[in-house]
């Protein structure tokens, strides 16, 4: 839905759909949605896949390889298949046509994975309805419908070697299935002797046992009661055991999981690397507390009842979380623990100063820079955090340091860790880099400040901050002034944060 847009800076997830027969997918269309896509969209989409291997292209150039990241594919290879599919798909009746052809491909390949089950069903002259309802089924859930398979169950039963019956034995064969069909419901009728009445003429009966419980199934009725006894001990104590917990719950702070960042001067942003680090400038922060790990899956769970993450597990980083999302956590952890809410959102009323194409939201999100409660870092108190603050050191700002503490592309198997594994900083703040990327408070935007005291970014923008890549990101990313945004409502599996409190 929407427009494409991938995210430029690290692997995009679905790259491999380049390698696809399927011209829509290529595309990163689906080809059953082919009336409604626009001549507009197919141009969009290809120019956004394109850009993506034009920016690894230039990566290249400086010596980091497309094809270690990328399953031994090469740009070329997998732009030629971009550019087939776009020459095949740019025009309406071009994509029509495409979409008749696959289809019918489609179809004749179910046909013919069809075809040896049916000629199985006819193996012994005839089709019951058994089998006639198996092969239904079956061909419903491959996309033939039910004239389409009938028809082709007439042709396999036309096909020289099936038998043919005449209809008189064809009668008589369903006959002694309804029978057969009506012997085995009637036999655990309640009214015995009207049963064996009904079906006294049918082959399948034989005999008939005595009337009674059976030792057997006392037996049944006796696990079955000790059985259920034991699920309702088993919730008796759980919920005696969950409310203890709930009583101590509290007794946890996140502010035992942070750490005091000392005020200072430091110099934001980079003269050397990418056009949106510039200018490097002199700014000063405040005292703040940021939390030494991203949040967990545990604590997003405890405070708002549900994991929206793609990748579960408790001391996992949440995941799959907008900005929004953050904001929304922000306030209910202050609320959960008696502090004042930073942030008031207006969710019925747009965002003037919010300028995406793509939020649908825009929801208003008011500051109060003095409240005690937890909030995102701003952009410049995320950077001089992941220096170490005061502590900050040549080691510590080298891309080297920062690939040997980080969850990345290389060395993740793409997928997120749990908390803490790696090397914390000087300051002892873990995964800075990698893992999840880190929503910050900041709109998107040059570096181009109303104050050097505290800055919290422009007034209106695009995109919100976010900083310190992922565990899909190539090391290029992981840079303490490598910037990168996404609009507010966006999220996947590789978006995350930390939190702050003013000291």
């Amino acid at each position: 839905s929407g427009n494409l847009k991938i995210p430029h800076d690290e692997i995009w997830s679905f790259w491999r759909v380049l390698q696809s027969d399927n011209y829509f997918e290529r595309l990163f269309l689906d080809i059953d949605l082919a009336d409604q896509i626009t001549n507009e969209k197919v141009s969009q989409h290809y120019q956004e896949i394109k850009n993506y291997l034009d920016k690894w292209r230039e990566r290249e150039g400086a010596g980091i390889t497309f094809a270690q990241s990328h399953e031994g594919y090469s740009i070329a290879e997998l732009t030629v298949k971009l550019n087939e599919a776009y020459a095949e798909l740019r025009g309406r009746s071009s994509r029509q046509k495409y979409t008749e052809t696959h289809i019918n491909n489609k179809k004749k390949k179910i046909r013919e994975a069809l075809i040896p089950t049916i000629k199985v069903a006819f193996s012994d002259g005839h089709l019951t309805n058994n089998a006639r309802e198996t092969i239904y089924a079956e061909a419903g859930k491959m996309g033939l419908s039910p004239a389409e398979t009938d028809e082709l169950i007439r042709e396999v039963g036309s096909q020289p070697g099936v038998k043919k019956i005449s209809g008189n034995e064809s009668s008589q064969k369903s006959k002694d299935e309804m029978l057969s069909r009506e012997a085995r419901s009637l036999i655990s009728s309640k009214n015995i002797s009207s049963a064996q009445i009904t079906v006294a003429r049918s082959p399948y009966i034989y005999e008939r046992k005595p009337a009674g419980i059976s030792t057997k199934r006392k037996i049944y009725y006796i696990s079955g009661t000790f059985l259920a006894l034991i699920v309702i001990l088993c919730f008796l104590y759980f919920q005696y055991f969950y409310k203890q917990d709930t009583g101590t719950q509290k007794k946890f702070h996140p502010d035992n999981d942070m750490v005091l960042v000392e005020g200072g001067t430091f110099v934001m942003g980079s003269e050397n690397e990418e056009a949106n680090e510039k200018p490097a400038r002199q700014v000063t922060l405040r005292s703040y507390m940021i939390s030494r790990y991203e949040v967990t899956q545990r604590l997003w769970l405890r405070v708002m009842e549900h994991n929206p993450s793609y990748f579960k597990g408790e001391d996992l980083p949440v995941d799959n979380v907008s900005w929004y999302d953050a904001i929304l956590f922000c306030n209910k952890l202050s609320e959960y623990y008696g502090l004042e809410k930073v942030y008031s959102l207006k969710v019925n009323k747009k965002d003037v100063n919010n300028l995406s194409k793509y939020d649908k939201k825009k929801w208003v999100v008011e500051i109060n820079r003095n409240a005690n409660g937890y909030r995102l870092p701003t952009e410049a108190e995320w950077e001089y955090a992941a220096r170490g603050g005061k502590y900050a050191d040549e080691v510590i700002l080298s891309s080297g340091y920062a690939i040997s503490s980080a969850w990345y592309q290389s060395n993740s198997g793409t997928v997120t860790h749990p908390v803490g594994k790696k090397e914390p900083n000087k300051l002892g703040i873990c995964d800075i880099f990698g893992n999840v990327w880190e929503w910050c408070w900041d709109w998107s935007g040059p570096y181009n400040f109303s104050g050097n005291l505290n800055p919290a970014g422009p007034e209106s923008g695009e995109n919100r901050i976010c900083r310190g890549g992922s565990s899909n990101s190539y090391s290029g990313s992981l840079r303490i002034t490598n910037r990168y945004g996404r609009y507010p409502g966006y999220k996947n599996e590789f978006f995350g944060f930390r939190i702050v409190r003013n000291t």
